[in-house]
């Protein structure tokens, strides 16, 4: 018997899905860019709004 996807609760919100998604996405993209300044930068982390229409993206960098 299949189950309901709304009879079960999701682990995490859907922005902080979103949010690690987005991490994985714009951390990918970077490491293509061929820029010998962007060698020791990292994205640490992505938080989204709740309604999803805004992200902040952090970013480390070692100078």
């Amino acid at each position: 018997m299949a189950r309901n996807r709304a009879s079960r609760p999701s682990r995490y919100s859907r922005s902080a899905r979103l949010g690690e998604l987005l991490r994985e996405i714009v951390a990918s993209e970077l490491a293509r860019l061929d820029d010998d300044r962007l060698e020791l930068a990292s994205i640490t982390g992505v938080e989204t709004s709740v309604e999803l229409s805004r992200a902040t993206v952090f970013i480390s960098a070692v100078d």
